[in-house]
């Protein structure tokens, strides 16, 4: 306490402030955003209620695009290797033939032509003259914001040229996809004259239809609940003793 240990001084113990009063959120661009919000409402007077807040952390829920990458290497250099052929598989399909340093839009071609990729992005680097290096981002309508499997090795020995020994692949995932954020909005509405009064229920994400045998001290009773609701059903003995609301 103040003081201590010589002069005590009274003083009123500080509270943790309270969550802020409001706030609003305004797209200014396509990577930042404009947060408006009140300071917290207080039941203590100034002073009491905790150090003042200099700073808060704001999360932000975004989607990400499955992002994985191909690695080619070779004890030749690329160019020596770039008539070799190989396939690669996604989503339980193969590719055609794809040579070792394609271009690009023939990387992209390939993989957009099995069933339910739709487009991606693709970009290419040579890390080394024996190592190369191809990126497939998954960023178009059918495969954007998804936690995808990875790529596979395809059938290479249907290819003509298939690989030579010594030309390795790998796949690695770099970053997995992450589905968007869509909050769900509700409207309400009333044709009263004037104030109402009551309450209301609303049912979020439960689907199916729940039973459940619960007992009240020794009685057996019956909780019911019909698909898409969250209205409680009971039969037997009285449970209004027993549930609470939430």
């Amino acid at each position: 306490f103040d003081g201590s240990p010589f002069e005590p001084l009274p003083k009123t113990p500080m509270a943790v402030p309270s969550a802020i009063s409001w706030v609003s959120l305004s797209p200014v661009s396509t990577q930042n955003i404009r947060i408006d919000f009140g300071s917290p409402l207080s039941d203590k007077p100034e002073g009491v209620n905790g150090s003042p807040i200099t700073k808060y952390h704001v999360e932000v829920a975004a989607g990400k695009n499955e992002i994985q990458e191909v690695l080619i290497s070779s004890q030749v250099t690329i160019e020596e290797a770039e008539n070799n052929e190989f396939k690669l598989s996604f989503l339980g399909e193969e590719t055609g033939c794809i040579s070792v340093d394609t271009s690009v839009e023939a990387m992209a071609k390939a993989i957009e032509n099995i069933d339910g990729v739709g487009k991606i992005s693709v970009t290419k680097s040579y890390e080394s003259n024996y190592l190369l290096k191809y990126t497939i981002e998954f960023n178009g309508p059918s495969v954007a914001y998804q936690d995808l499997p990875l790529i596979g090795i395809g059938d290479i020995a249907t290819c003509t040229n298939s690989l030579d020994i010594g030309i390795d692949i790998h796949i690695l995932s770099v970053q997995h996809g992450i589905a968007q954020f869509r909050p769900g909005v509700f409207a309400l509405s009333t044709n009263a004259d004037d104030l109402v009064g009551g309450h209301f229920e609303l049912s979020v994400g439960f689907q199916g239809q729940f039973d459940m045998l619960i007992f009240s001290g020794n009685k057996p009773a019956l909780l019911h609940i019909d698909p898409g609701s969250r209205w409680v059903s009971t039969m037997g003995d009285d449970l209004s003793s027993d549930l609470h609301p939430g």
